[in-house]
């Protein structure tokens, strides 16, 4: 898990045994190593954290553009490397490194059962300061998609959480003691070995069991035993969504199909959970009425939006009654309802009057105006090359049949009276490329975040394709790391050989 920096108690204790024990002898063997894995520890964990000081590197260049809080998982590797290294020591009869083990685990059980009174004491004495304070948060976070029951069902979420978090410090919670049982169990250890040639590698045997007990008793609430189809069953609402073989998006509102989780069914949604996101897609999203960002979390408290058509959004999951456009089509046993789009645009489509505009911040504006009409015209924002608008509408609207619809590659057939523009509402970026008929074409920024291609009158075949300059460029990078990682070793074999023959 990547938000944890809990590596075991004995594994800890063994690390900082091995710190302190070289840092006292300059001249011991692995004193580099150590100091250079305690420091590595230090600055990964304290730049997870974001402690002072340490949190400055944050925003140095680089830094400022990655997940850092992962950096737990490098402060973990040297914590273990580290516990190697005490461990090593403790096997050879470092009297020193064991004491220090001993007194660094004791040192934890202590201050572990006085942080365990202190704060079983203080939920008891400020109960009522404690609910009341839970009631507040409710109360400032309901509405939002996380908090979006009666308030009646949070209030009695709070004191139900209070009696749990209490109960997690009764003698009945072993995790609790972990530290207590370690420190014990590592003294019993130490006062029964007392020839340490004889009996060097029980101390390797008795590391690997505690340590695997500490992570096993603490793993196993969090990672149960489940039954395969208890993992990812299909609701009933998204069986009624897979008998839909169109190409289409859906939505949901509050926490209904959580975003992403209709990837392992094959539906499309318009919400995410992404670290990475184009961002004219998420500044379009945001625009949206009733839309909801927190964090990495795309979410809708609302599907009142007259650009769910232009984003192909056809079926809608929510709790909630909707009206108007929105056709109640499937109802489960529970509270979740499906409600299909009249109005949804296809996901391609052809327009014949576009609107040009001079940046994406004015195309943005122009696109998310009420008084704009999507279903009529393109906002682009350069003007294509020889276009000449038809003079009107044509009275016989355009075939658009989506042959091949994959990640990379989308294939169309499209029948038009007169020359237009073939807009297709999936993600523009710059490796996009388009064959029109076989021959390239320029793919143009619609709509702010989407693409497009001019289409003369008659029929044709379009086909987009992704292929980014930076694919090929790794590519070759990589063809060539792979050739100089196989010839490298048979130089220097070579020069060896030469210099022998010398």
């Amino acid at each position: 898990m990547e938000q944890n920096t809990y590596v075991g108690m004995l594994p800890l204790a063994l690390a900082v045994a091995a710190t302190l024990h070289n840092l006292r002898r300059r001249s011991a063997p692995r004193r580099n190593p150590v100091l250079f894995f305690a420091l590595m520890a230090v600055v990964c964990l304290g730049v997870a954290l974001r402690l002072p000081l340490l949190n400055a590197i944050n925003y140095l260049p680089l830094f400022n553009l990655t997940a850092n809080g992962r950096l737990r998982l490098i402060y973990a590797l040297a914590v273990a490397i580290l516990a190697g290294l005490g461990l090593d020591e403790i096997s050879g009869g470092c009297q020193h490194c064991r004491r220090l083990t001993l007194r660094t685990l004791a040192l934890s059980a202590l201050v572990s059962l006085f942080l365990i009174a202190f704060a079983y004491t203080g939920f008891v004495i400020f109960k009522d300061e404690v609910i009341r304070s839970g009631r507040e948060f409710v109360e400032t976070n309901w509405g939002t998609p996380y908090l979006s029951r009666p308030l009646e069902y949070y209030y009695a979420l709070v004191e139900e959480r209070y009696e749990k978090k209490l109960a997690l410090f009764l003698p009945g919670n072993v995790v609790m003691y972990l530290p207590v049982l370690i420190a014990l169990s590592w003294s019993a250890l130490h006062w029964w070995e007392r020839k340490p040639p004889v009996r060097s590698k029980i101390w390797a045997y008795a590391a690997l069991g505690l340590t695997m007990l500490d992570a096993f008793l603490l793993g196993v609430p969090f990672n149960p035993a489940i039954a395969p189809q208890h993992i990812f069953p299909t609701p009933g609402a998204v069986q009624f969504l897979q008998q839909d073989r169109d190409i289409y998006r859906v939505s949901g509102t509050d926490l209904i199909l959580y975003p992403n989780s209709g990837m392992l069914f094959g539906v499309s949604d318009i919400r995410g959970y992404d670290a990475v996101v184009p961002r004219r897609y998420a500044d379009l999203v945001d625009r949206l009425e009733g839309h909801y960002r927190f964090h990495l979390h795309s979410l809708f408290v609302q599907a009142n939006s007259p650009l769910f058509d232009l984003l192909n959004v056809k079926y809608v999951l929510t709790d909630r009654e909707l009206n108007g456009k929105w056709e109640l089509v499937y109802r489960d046993a529970g509270s979740v309802k499906v409600y299909r789009n009249r109005d949804v645009l296809p996901r391609a489509f052809v327009v014949y009057h576009i609107e040009v505009v001079g940046s994406a911040t004015q195309s943005l504006e122009r696109i998310t105006d009420s008084g704009f009409d999507f279903r009529e015209r393109v906002v682009l924002e350069e003007a294509p090359a020889g276009w000449t608008e038809p003079p009107e509408t044509p009275a016989t609207a355009a075939a658009v049949h989506i042959v091949d619809y994959e990640p990379n590659r989308v294939r169309m057939e499209v029948e038009t009276a007169a020359d237009g523009l073939l807009v297709l509402t999936d993600n523009y970026a710059p490796g996009w490329k388009a064959l029109l008929d076989g021959q390239a074409t320029r793919v143009y920024v619609a709509d702010h975040a989407f693409r497009a291609v001019v289409v003369p009158a008659g029929s044709h075949q379009v086909e987009f394709v992704y292929q980014p300059l930076s694919f090929r460029v790794g590519v070759a990078i990589s063809l060539l790391t792979a050739v100089t990682a196989m010839l490298v070793p048979l130089l220097f074999r070579s020069m060896r050989s030469g210099g022998s023959d010398r």
